[in-house]
């Protein structure tokens, strides 16, 4: 049978008939955003595909069932075993914001992860972690890149990122503008954190166009997009004050004043890239660790680490048809690679043994880190304005 969309699925259950594999599975969220909508739904889908029994959403029975699959943030990993004390569980998306989600990470047979980054972050807690592909099955609609009078630069994710871009990239974007006529798409998840007012291009100079994410999202704006951009860095506040300052006394490494450094999210991902592959859109990407392992610069997008790097290859693709259709239907091909091999690792990796946590001398605990966590801000005051008024 058919998956209908999250919205419509978050409180039914389904039992797919038995296969010829013998693994039974069961996979529960309540949870409605793209990281249910890839480790739950679209994971039971591939697994019924592939034969395997499986049930969705099912919070009352595991008895009979091999291995549970639930989110980071809601986990029923207690009543999983207490059922059925030879059940494997794999947690996706681990989360360390809270003690109970750090000790659900350590508990897990299996973590499944978005990326190296988030891999390494978790590597204290459990040592058997699978990065996994964390982008929608979705079927590849190629873009054919023509000569156009306005460009269309899209984005899609969270608003962060958005606000973040603004010590880097929107100082490209604007620079960008006074030679070349392009337009924003933004699309972001308004209704929940309102309207980003800070971080974005000026839009006296460039129009920007605010677009409330949904599942169909991707079918209704992203054919019209040309280019993506994808900032993933953290800003850093008195950049050159802060190398300084990070440098480490009594040590000969030739510190510099050109030297990068880079901040960026332990959940740091290629997710947004990869959906932008689908449509055969190339993009621009901050070089956080997993993009570089998704682009290839110059061959299926382009990699930047600076303002200039940005305004550089921005225009690029803006000036080219031929270029956006050559990269951008590389990238498709690097994402159809790296789904097509997902379920086979996820399969492989539930094999293995779960192996002991390893301590090492002189480096901080989770616990240490989350004495020092503090949740993010509320939306701001004037973002909910624009909310109230319906301008967002």
């Amino acid at each position: 049978m058919a998956l209908s969309s999250p919205r419509s699925r978050a409180t039914q259950s389904y039992h797919f008939s038995n296969g010829p594999k013998t693994l039974k599975f069961i996979l529960n969220t309540h949870v409605d955003n793209m990281g249910s909508q890839v480790c739950i739904y679209d994971l039971a889908h591939n697994l019924k595909n592939q034969g395997f029994d499986v049930i969705l959403n099912d919070w009352e029975n595991y008895h009979g069932r091999d291995v549970a699959i639930f989110m980071g943030i809601e986990p029923d990993t207690l009543k999983a075993r207490q059922q059925n004390p030879n059940i494997k569980v794999v947690i996706c998306d681990p989360k360390q914001s809270s003690q109970g989600y750090i000790d659900t990470a350590r508990e897990a047979d299996l973590l499944l992860v978005s990326s190296i980054e988030q891999r390494d972050a978790f590597l204290r807690l459990n040592r058997n972690i699978l990065v996994y592909p964390m982008f929608p099955i979705m079927p590849s609609q190629l873009k054919q890149h023509k000569n156009s009078n306005q460009i269309i630069i899209g984005y899609h994710g969270n608003k962060v990122h958005l606000e973040a871009m603004g010590h880097h990239v929107s100082s490209a974007l604007e620079a960008l503008a006074d030679k070349h006529d392009f337009r924003l798409q933004l699309i972001y998840n308004i209704e929940k954190l309102g309207q980003v007012v800070k971080g974005i291009p000026d839009n006296s100079k460039i129009e920007i166009e605010h677009i409330q994410w949904s599942p169909d999202a991707y079918s209704k704006h992203f054919p019209q997009i040309d280019i993506g951009i994808v900032p993933n860095l953290l800003p850093i506040n008195n950049y050159q004050k802060t190398l300084t300052f990070s440098e480490v006394p009594g040590l000969n490494v030739n510190y510099e004043p050109f030297d990068f450094l880079s901040r960026y999210k332990a959940s740091t991902n290629p997710g947004r890239i990869a959906v932008f592959g689908k449509y055969g859109i190339p993009v621009v990407t901050d070089f956080t660790p997993s993009a570089c392992q998704m682009v290839e610069d110059g061959k299926n997008s382009f990699l930047a680490g600076s303002t200039y790097s940005w305004y550089d290859s921005l225009e690029k693709l803006i000036l080219s048809p031929e270029l956006r259709n050559t990269l951008g239907h590389r990238l498709n091909e690097t994402v159809d690679q790296m789904q097509s091999e997902a379920l086979d690792d996820f399969l492989a990796n539930l094999k293995i043994d779960k192996k002991d946590i390893v301590s090492i001398k002189g480096q901080s605990s989770a616990e240490d880190d989350l004495a020092l966590y503090k949740p993010p801000p509320s939306p701001s005051i004037f973002s909910r304005i624009l909310k109230r008024l319906n301008l967002s």
